[in-house]
């Protein structure tokens, strides 16, 4: 298997998992009740199993039909997040998605206050609770890019990445309410792993 990282990970990304044909109908298989998500927690039941999951850079895997646009993106993001919240709450303490599931419930509520103090402000003639609420919208994408940009040394990137991760947290938190792309806004590239996989 093989992900950025060396050794013991969370999860491999199904486009880059190399698994025996018997261990994988062992376990049996893909679950195909989700959509999305699927490798994630198939890696999960490996692990639960006690089989190692494992990361191997040295194994060298392109994936084509990287989003190009800030819309298509978006669009991937909003297919990608149809079942995270799914697999999330089937294992909460050991999800490779707590992370992304925690940063788009932030982006949720930091979206709503900043909605329900607007009106508030026309009325009262004070803005203070919008620029709050505004900041709070802007901070977690804000620290996030810092972070990239930081391991990248490329101070440049903070704004753009900043922008990426809100919609980012945009896209998965209207997963969260149920509100996730439909099958035929599904990216080709990804339709591709919805065939049967051929394990050796």
């Amino acid at each position: 298997m093989r992900t950025g990282k060396r050794g013991r990970v969370a999860y491999v990304p199904a486009g880059t998992t190399l698994v025996g044909r018997e261990l994988f109908a062992e376990l049996g298989g893909f679950d195909e009740t989700i959509q999305t998500s699927e490798d994630c927690e198939f890696c999960q039941r490996v692990a639960a199993a006690g089989f190692p999951v494992e990361g191997i850079p040295s194994l060298s895997v392109v994936h084509l039909g990287t989003p190009q646009t800030v819309a298509a993106f978006y669009r991937k993001q909003r297919w990608h997040g149809t079942d995270v919240h799914t697999v999330f709450l089937r294992n909460m303490l050991r999800s490779a998605h707590t992370k992304s599931t925690l940063f788009a419930l932030y982006t949720l509520c930091s979206l709503a206050a900043l909605a329900m103090s607007a009106p508030t402000a026309l009325l009262s003639g004070s803005y203070a609770s919008v620029l709050w609420s505004a900041l709070a919208v802007l901070a977690g994408p804000l620290v996030l890019a810092a972070r990239g940009a930081a391991q990248r040394k490329r101070r440049g990137l903070l704004a753009p990445l900043a922008f990426l991760y809100l919609v980012y947290g945009v896209a998965r938190g209207l997963c969260l309410l149920g509100m996730a792309s439909p099958r035929r806004g599904e990216p080709a590239a990804a339709r591709a792993w919805h065939r049967k996989p051929e394990i050796s």
